[in-house]
């Protein structure tokens, strides 16, 4: 039997000869000294990187990605894509609103895809007006993730001079954000998007942001955002960005149109041997039955998220500076210990390890 792999999942297809293998893993029984042709196709936003064949890595040639193999034996064939605009980085949120349906208009529209140490998230359309969010029927090939075509888009509408999206996007256990994504503008449509973000889910700032106004155009556009180099929004569960609008935004026409919403990260390093600053410390971590929190400040609040971003404990000290939390029903892991105090305002990371 030969087997023949893609990596990543929906990152492209293999031809084998004249035959476009449907899924994978797929195994094919050869007979004998066979001549095989193969073919890499990467899927949209994809590039195809490289074949692997029984371990061995073979490039492509620039002018011919293709590879002729002399099949005798049993071979594990793998082709590799990547997609250039991750990076590094890991996808955690993508919206690419080509299963969208709106008989009549929306003001939320859940993920299309959540990172597995993630839970599902949903972007909203804040305020009332006139109108609010329907499907556009000609979407984006800017920022394209897991081989998903352009299809269609989300069109945001006027009048927009008090309303915003806001974006619930916990980023427990990652770091070095990103947010991007494609959008374009009606003739009429607003002009600018502005971005703020939360650090506590409340309240709104642009402090580090290199860049926090967009004009937008009548063609599509990408908008990225870095927040890599801000501590606070880094393994964040109350993590929102808010894009609000300038320019034509009080008539009842025009509209901006958005696709492909992504937020990117890589995972929390857990070897880190540099010590930070904090106020806050845990003793001892990792922890099995009981952790004690201990702050230079008196402590109002404590409460421990799971990796998803879930509150699963929540006690409040009586201002005192130190204070043990049992772990009961806790189980193995990372989780964020949250404190709050006289001039405390702190998460910390904790690994439970029984």
């Amino acid at each position: 039997l030969c087997n023949y792999q893609v990596v990543p999942q929906n990152g492209g297809r293999i031809k084998m000869n004249s035959d476009w293998l449907t899924q994978y893993p797929f195994q094919a029984q050869m007979y004998g000294n066979i001549e095989t042709l193969l073919t890499a196709e990467a899927a949209p936003g994809y590039e195809f990187s490289h074949w692997e064949v029984d371990g061995a890595v073979i490039q492509p040639n620039a002018e011919d990605p293709n590879i002729m193999l002399m099949i005798s034996q049993a071979t594990q064939i793998t082709a590799h894509f990547f997609n250039p605009n991750l990076g590094e980085r890991e996808l955690l949120y993508y919206w690419h609103f080509n299963s969208l349906e709106t008989p009549s208009d929306v003001t939320t529209i859940s993920s299309d895809f959540h990172h597995g140490n993630l839970a599902p998230v949903a972007l909203t359309y804040t305020g009332t007006g006139a109108r609010d969010i329907d499907v556009f029927n000609t979407g984006s090939d800017i920022n394209l993730y897991l081989g998903v075509g352009a299809g269609t888009g989300a069109r945001v509408r006027n009048p927009s001079a008090i309303r915003t999206l806001i974006f619930d996007m916990p980023t427990s256990g990652f770091e070095n954000i990103e947010f991007d994504y494609a959008v374009q503008r009606s003739g009429q449509g607003m002009l600018k998007n502005v971005i703020a973000y939360s650090l506590n889910g409340v309240n709104y700032i642009q402090t580090g942001l290199p860049q926090t106004e967009f004009d937008i155009e009548e063609d599509y556009n990408l908008v990225t955002v870095d927040l890599s180099q801000i501590p606070g929004v880094q393994n964040n569960p109350n993590f929102k960005i808010r894009i609000s609008f300038q320019g034509n935004t009080s008539t009842s026409n025009g509209n901006n149109r958005f696709d492909n919403i992504a937020l990117k990260g890589t995972p929390v390093s857990l070897n880190v041997t540099t010590p930070k600053v904090t106020q806050v410390q845990l003793f001892p971590n990792p922890a099995q039955s009981n952790v004690s929190v201990i702050s230079s400040n008196p402590i109002h609040e404590i409460v421990i998220y799971n990796i998803l971003g879930q509150q699963v404990t929540k006690v409040k000290p009586n201002q005192v500076t130190q204070f043990q939390c049992s772990l009961q029903g806790l189980t193995d892991g990372i989780y964020l210990v949250h404190v709050k105090g006289n001039d405390l305002n702190e998460t910390v990371k904790l690994i439970i390890k029984k």
